[in-house]
């Protein structure tokens, strides 16, 4: 039995929470060393004074990110399902590469010569603009790190190989963090960097994380280097970009909905309490993001098997699972804001409007559980517009207008309100479309 058979026959008959565990735990805990990474990186250049200058230039390269991100699940659902039809994932990761080396170009190109520009449209201080533009030089010169680890790292995972990618994840994180207290804090007779010490950690880590992601994609079952010979098949990118285009868009919609709340807020306290915010938002959203990684494949090959009951199983294992998740956060944001916003250098006069804003804000990660499993539940069947369209409700069609609104004729505490209303409408509007998408899934696949 070669390994892309051996890989199908895994996601189709281990029991649904064994495999759960084993391919989502590693995912999960990846994203979770991820989200802790960037809250450090946050917490140390905040104690430098860089925190507004991170958080005007963190959106851009969450943006870029973004296409590296919509690329992997929109190849990683591709050839998970491929893998549960029994064919046809290798030429998929191939075709998948030759995307990457072009998105990278592009992207290098675009983030050195727009970082400039972008920066210009918020109210920094001449110091705070340089940091910025400083770091978003640095992470876009690098950034074809990003993508391709993110892409080998997705590709693993979705045929069943997730232990590996874990560790490239855990050991870029942990070399990211050392470079941060090195770098950025000053240690070992380094003078103190700043937003260029934490940008230097970042591509470092970025490349070690990519290492190991080389590594597991050559262990596992699929082969995504390009030979020679190789012919890509405009159906091949179809299947990939008709699950990654919109999840390009809606992961940008996260960066581009930072943007637009730093430009609503206008550069002042609101800017610095939603970036610290933005920071633990991660801790709750990230590891689900993991969970995510590890139920797509599995519910991508029930699909395409056209096994209801499994399908049906790793659905509600996943949404108890990201529940629990987002819940500890929301807890923790709870109960311990004020020392959650002390790691952000924030002074005690604005430490009451930050507590509120903590509390308050927290509240949408519970609805927003659900929202993140649904978008799994749409990419993973091939339904990404409907996902993507989920993710454009949660924030530019309804959170963007209500802070908007909010900010103008009330107060902060009426825009964090507003953002949480959000999440909420948008999960209240989406149910029935999710019932409705479920009810046709599997009555289609018995048709055919």
């Amino acid at each position: 039995m070669n390994k892309t058979s051996s890989s199908r026959n895994k996601l189709a008959v281990t029991p649904v929470g064994k495999l759960l565990f084993t391919m989502s735990l590693p995912a999960t805990v990846a994203m979770a060393a991820q989200a802790v990474t960037s809250l450090v990186g946050g917490a140390f250049v905040s104690g430098d004074g860089a925190f507004k200058a991170l958080a005007v230039a963190y959106p851009l390269e969450a943006l870029m990110t973004a296409f590296a991100i919509g690329l992997s699940i929109g190849a990683g659902s591709a050839a998970a399902r491929r893998l549960g039809s029994g064919s046809g994932a290798d030429g998929v990761a191939r075709s998948a590469t030759l995307a990457a080396i072009v998105l990278s170009v592009v992207l290098t190109v675009a983030g050195i010569g727009l970082n400039g520009s972008f920066v210009k449209a918020f109210s920094l201080t001449a110091r705070e603009a340089d940091e910025a533009r400083i770091y978003l030089t640095i992470v876009s010169a690098c950034i074809t790190l990003t993508v391709f680890h993110t892409l080998y790292n997705r590709l693993s995972i979705s045929v069943g190989s997730t232990f590996l990618p874990m560790l490239a994840a855990i050991f870029g994180g942990a070399v990211t963090i050392i470079l941060d207290l090195i770098l950025v804090k000053g240690k070992l007779g380094i003078p103190p960097m700043s937003m260029t010490g934490l940008a230097i950690a970042n591509v470092t880590g970025q490349a070690v994380t990519l290492a190991g992601a080389l590594i597991a994609v050559k262990k596992a079952p699929i082969d995504p280097f390009i030979k020679r010979g190789f012919r890509p098949k405009k159906e091949e990118f179809k299947d990939i970009f008709r699950v990654g285009i919109p999840s390009v868009i809606q992961n940008g919609i996260s960066s581009m909905f930072l943007t637009a709340m730093n430009a609503i807020l206008a550069g002042g306290l609101g800017v610095t309490l939603y970036g610290a915010y933005y920071k633990v938002q991660s801790l709750a959203y990230m590891p689900s993001f993991g969970l995510n990684q590890g139920s797509m494949p599995v519910m991508g090959s029930a699909y395409g098997a056209g096994d209801k009951a499994r399908f049906d199983k790793t659905f509600k294992c996943t949404l108890f699972a990201a529940f629990a998740i987002t819940l500890t956060v929301f807890l923790a944001a709870q109960i311990f804001p004020a020392e959650i916003l002390k790691l952000f250098d924030i002074s005690d006069a604005d430490a009451e409007e930050g507590v509120i804003a903590f509390r308050i804000l927290s509240a949408s990660f519970i609805p927003a559980s659900f929202s993140l499993v649904f978008a799994a539940v749409f990419t993973s069947t091939g339904h990404g517009a409907k996902a993507m369209a989920l993710n454009v409700l949660r924030g530019a069609a309804l959170g963007l207008p209500m802070a908007y609104l909010m900010n103008k004729y009330y107060t902060l505490t009426a825009v964090w309100i507003s953002l949480a209303a959000a999440e909420y409408a948008a999960l209240i509007v989406f149910i029935p479309i999710l019932i409705g998408t479920y009810k046709k899934l599997f009555a289609n696949k018995a048709k055919n």
